[in-house]
């Protein structure tokens, strides 16, 4: 009796053991990889405990059990632990490919959500090196979702967080993608992604970017409205002014009979404010006077800071539309920067626009937080104005020059006064100038100085300024011309004050690359220089 329960007992356990024993063989038989793999499935239909039972079953001393820990603790949003995990799997060579991608997809998820935008972009490119030679199903699809990836980390960056990271980082396949999100922030759109697709031949995101000019269309048609009038209010009836307000009223009817658009332009100069200047105009009685006409863009040539008169609610719906001094001063600095420029000698003369430019050169100079400044970074030399070329002041600037430490000239006369001053300065120099050097009525030489100015009057191969180039030619002087430009682009910017967005919009205008956002609206200048053949871009 004994016997026999004892036999039936064992019968037992052989039954459950042969059924035991595949099972293990099976777990015993299964890679780490593969078992990763399931965890990883585990994960993806959130179920935690799945995923740590397999990562029992896992040598700890494998890689895979590192990355499988990784990935349990992003899971969790443990992410310091996370990441020590996983940094130093990047260049482990027991994993392989399709596990090395898993590493920098996590290790890009963990910098995103710590706002580390540079380093997650960063995997993403390193990710994108890697899919063309993966052996994963439907990899044309994968490839497509993972640029979109990278196109929705791109979209949430503003522009100065996208130039930041260009500037930090050599990489040819990331540049291109910060340069074609840029690139479609512009107002045309079909231009700037043709001209993207011209640098970046073999970019592996050139389809992608071609893609995103299938549903462009022309801008300045659709936003503004063919039924509303366009005021230009102006601040003084000098007639300086209205030289400059005409070249403007001109410029933005040559864009409007471009687009084939009806709007009526009015400027309102014939208020006089009520003070001792009687070239002053009152522009708050012009402001409602062009609100009773149903005009509904209100522009003045005028920088912000308005006369105080003027209602704060007024000012938000007037656009400020200029070109400052400042922007030719930003990119003088520019130039300096990149060319480890410390000490500046400035030439100027006594009177009042050369010293404006000293000014604001001086003020921007020293606000620049990245300047290691020297306590003498900046030595002016002041000439009289209209000097001539017998003027004994010309001998003690050339002791000057001769005995001042500087690494940059940095001129705020006029084309007339430079080129009087020219021969007493060192060729050796750079020799830099504001855009009024660049004086379409001098006709004597330059050569060699640099100075910053809008493309306009600029040698350019942009098709669209062809459009432009004959009225602009009848103004008289290059002054008035670059009011022309300005009103040539007040229409895109007009456009793109009626169309929201999170980032700045970008214009290749006539007048500069601009950026608008939210009213407001900044301006890059290129540098130019004289030579024996005419003037050449930087």
């Amino acid at each position: 009796m004994t016997r026999k329960l004892f036999s039936s007992i064992l019968s037992i356990c052989l039954l459950f053991g042969s059924l035991y024993l595949p099972a293990q063989a099976q777990t015993q038989n299964q890679t780490p990889h593969a078992l990763y793999s399931e965890a990883k499935a585990c994960l993806s239909r959130h179920n935690l405990a799945c995923a740590k039972v397999t990562l029992a079953k896992i040598s700890s001393h494998s890689a895979y059990a590192k990355l499988l820990q990784g990935s349990i603790a992003l899971y969790q949003q443990q992410l310091d632990e996370s990441l020590s995990l996983l940094l130093p799997l990047q260049t482990e060579p027991n994993l392989i490919d399709t596990a090395k991608i898993d590493v920098h997809e996590y290790l890009a998820n963990i910098f995103e959500r710590i706002d580390d935008p540079h380093q997650a972009l960063q995997h993403l490119i390193t990710i994108e090196y890697m899919l063309p030679h993966s052996t994963s199903d439907n990899l044309p699809q994968i490839i497509s979702q993972h640029q979109q990836k990278i196109w929705t980390l791109l979209n949430s960056l503003n522009q100065d967080q996208l130039l930041s990271i260009r500037g930090n980082n050599t990489d040819h396949n990331l540049q291109g993608w910060i340069d074609l999100s840029i690139a479609a922030r512009n107002q045309d759109l079909a231009q700037s992604i043709a001209g993207w697709s011209l640098n970046y031949t073999d970019h592996p995101a050139r389809t992608f970017g071609l893609s995103l000019t299938a549903t462009s269309r022309a801008i300045a048609p659709q936003l503004i409205s063919a039924h509303k009038n366009i005021a230009i209010l102006l601040h003084s009836s000098s007639a300086d002014e209205i030289a400059k307000a005409n070249a403007f009223q001109s410029g933005l009817q040559s864009a409007l009979n471009k687009y084939g658009l009806p709007n009526n332009i009015n400027i309102y100069a014939n208020t006089p404010a009520p003070d001792d200047n009687p070239a002053n105009l009152d522009l708050a009685h012009q402001y409602h006077l062009a609100k009773q006409a149903g005009d509904a863009f209100l522009i003045t040539l005028h920088p912000e800071n308005l006369p105080d008169d003027v209602p704060p609610k007024m000012t938000e719906h007037i656009f400020h539309l200029h070109l400052a001094l400042n922007e030719q001063t930003l990119s003088l600095i520019k130039f300096a920067k990149t060319h480890a420029i410390e000490r500046i000698l400035i030439i100027a003369s006594e009177d009042a626009p050369s010293q404006d430019k000293v000014k604001d050169f001086q003020q921007t100079w020293q606000a620049d937080a990245d300047q290691n400044l020297h306590q003498d970074s900046l030595k002016i030399i002041n000439l009289p104005s209209n000097i001539e070329a017998s003027d004994t002041s010309l001998l003690e600037l050339k002791s000057h020059i001769g005995t001042t430490k500087h690494d940059m000239i940095l001129l705020t006369i006029s084309a007339r006064d430079t080129s009087i001053i020219k021969p007493h300065l060192d060729i050796s120099t750079p020799t830099l100038a504001y855009a009024d050097i660049n004086d379409s009525s001098f006709e004597g030489t330059l050569n060699a100085i640099r100075f910053a100015d809008i493309p306009f009057l600029l040698p350019s191969a942009d098709p669209t300024f062809q459009d432009y180039h004959a009225e602009a030619s009848a103004l008289p002087t290059n002054e008035l011309i670059r009011y022309f430009a300005l009103g040539v682009d007040s229409l895109q910017l007009l456009s793109a004050s009626g169309k929201t967005s999170d980032h700045a919009q970008i214009i290749n205008g006539l007048t500069g690359r601009l950026s608008i956002q939210d009213h407001h609206i900044s301006r890059q200048l290129p540098m130019a220089r004289f030579t024996f053949d005419g003037i050449t871009l930087e």
